[in-house]
């Protein structure tokens, strides 16, 4: 359905040139996407799901520049309770997953289907093609945070799950009692071009990006406490094993170790007949490395459409 919002839901989710705002109701959220036809009609479609403490912004400026928009319908969206996106309570994996299909389901779109999906997003993505196999074709996850690949900082992380159920009841009785905050706008593509200057200064800059980037206290100022708790519980949760799957997949991993192994990542990939590539980055790499993340998904793609067009 076309969108007709308020101005406030226009400056939390702005569009880029070609986008088509599409607002899709569902029984606890409304959800705001965008849609960007591919040039040549296709009838592909590409889904880029946001990470924790993110919206459908962090993927705003590689839609608006990828070549892969010749060929491919591309569509990004803010997850329940992000961004534009309101929700009554946090979302589970689940509820992501049920977004993710609405989002496809509101598209029409009839031609093979690649979910794209980067920290949590890729954990959701993981559990739509459990639930529902028969409406993605193809997978591509951006340092997932999948079970027996993960290190030491991310199971740190797991051992706080106690103190986050805490976090996360804190912030939905501040919310029952109407103490909730007005979150300000966050566009991470802003964030991302100023992050860019201290990557490439290096030394006391670089580490004052990773420091940025992995704050609590920056990421609350654009996220409900809820929300933020919950989200951390999801992305710790087990995954799913890549070779249950079953479908075409890459994987792009971080060589920094920062939250995920990728030589044990590359060969769970590769068992699962999956193909790994490795990225030069922390945990952030359309913030750090978005050309690498471009071409690697270019190289993917275009193997991906040959087996497709290949006769039975």
């Amino acid at each position: 359905m076309i969108s007709t919002l308020s101005p406030a839901v226009h400056l939390l989710f702005p569009l880029v040139a070609g986008e088509t705002r599409l607002v899709i109701p569902l029984e606890e959220t409304v959800l705001s996407a965008a849609l960007k036809p591919a040039s040549d009609r296709s009838q592909r479609l590409i889904v880029f799901v946001h990470g924790a403490a993110s919206n459908a912004s962090r993927w705003e400026e590689f839609v608006d520049t990828t070549a892969l928009s010749q060929r491919w319908t591309l569509v990004r969206f803010d997850l329940r309770g992000h961004g534009a996106s309101p929700a009554r309570r946090p979302g589970r994996l689940e509820n992501y997953a049920d977004d993710i299909a609405a989002v496809i389901g509101a598209t029409g779109a009839h031609g093979p289907i690649v979910v794209v999906g980067h920290s949590l997003g890729a954990a959701a993505a993981l559990v739509l093609a459990r639930r529902f196999p028969h409406i993605v074709n193809g997978l591509i996850l951006i340092d997932p945070l999948l079970e027996g690949c993960l290190t030491p900082e991310a199971l740190c992380m797991c051992r706080r799950a106690p103190l986050l159920h805490l976090l996360e009841i804190c912030g939905r009785i501040a919310g029952l009692c109407g103490l909730s905050r007005r979150l300000a706008p966050c566009r991470l593509r802003t964030m991302d071009e100023e992050a860019r200057q201290k990557i490439a200064q290096g030394g006391a800059a670089l580490l004052a990006f990773k420091k940025s980037y992995s704050s609590v206290w920056n990421d609350l100022k654009h996220e409900h406490l809820d929300v933020f708790a919950r989200d951390l519980l999801e992305v710790g949760r087990p995954t799913a094993s890549l070779a249950e799957l079953g479908l075409p997949l890459l994987v792009l991993g971080a060589d920094s170790g920062t939250f995920t192994n990728a030589a044990a990542m590359q060969r769970e990939t590769e068992e699962a007949g999956g193909r790994f590539e490795l990225l030069h980055c922390l945990h952030w790499p359309l913030t750090e490395c978005r050309p690498a993340v471009e071409a690697a998904l270019i190289r993917w793609a275009q193997q991906f459409e040959g087996f497709q067009e290949k006769p039975p």
